[in-house]
């Protein structure tokens, strides 16, 4: 290749930028920039990783842990161990988690709470969540920040959860 077509290769690379990078690894599936829009895939052990602002991902499969990172991401997802959502006004929505963190302010999280074994866990921290659960399995909520509301119902005679708030303004009350 001469030396012009590698350097028209070259700046055409650069002005691209970053839209969106999938690791090459079975372990971790990453998304990282502005407005991309992607469909991933988890197998069992993978980890996804949604940083920078205003990504759409949608997750299908068994992930070992979701982690939400930045801005206005909306994320969907089947299944995971693991679900951490950290930033400003993200919302993540899907199905079965184990454990799930949500922190800084304002994010919208759906999610249904399921332990494999003990209880599974929701730590709500930081200013004006709104988070929704089902509990399909024994479960612990702690609450604490500002303003912030979690409800909650019951699903397939789990037990009600063992519920700790702190701060102001919390809001954690049973649906239906």
């Amino acid at each position: 290749m001469s030396g012009m077509k590698r350097m028209v290769l070259a700046a055409g690379l650069l002005a691209a930028g970053p839209i969106g990078i999938a690791s090459a690894t079975a372990e971790e599936l990453k998304i990282e920039g502005v407005g991309i829009s992607r469909d991933l895939v988890c197998a069992e052990g993978d980890e996804v990783g949604v940083y920078g602002a205003e990504n759409e991902v949608r997750v299908t499969g068994p992930c070992k842990s979701i982690l939400v990172h930045g801005s206005k991401h909306t994320v969907t997802f089947e299944t995971a161990g693991a679900l951490e959502v950290f930033g400003s006004e993200n919302s993540a929505k899907g199905g079965e988690v184990e454990n799930l963190a949500v922190s800084v302010d304002q994010q919208t999280v759906e999610a249904t709470l399921r332990a494999k074994d003990g209880a599974a866990e929701a730590v709500v921290a930081g200013v004006q969540h709104k988070v929704t659960l089902t509990l399909a399995s024994a479960s612990r909520l702690t609450v604490n920040g500002v303003d912030n509301a979690v409800s909650w119902a019951l699903a397939g005679g789990a037990p009600a959860p063992k519920v700790s708030s702190a701060g102001a303004g919390n809001r954690v009350s049973k649906r239906g």
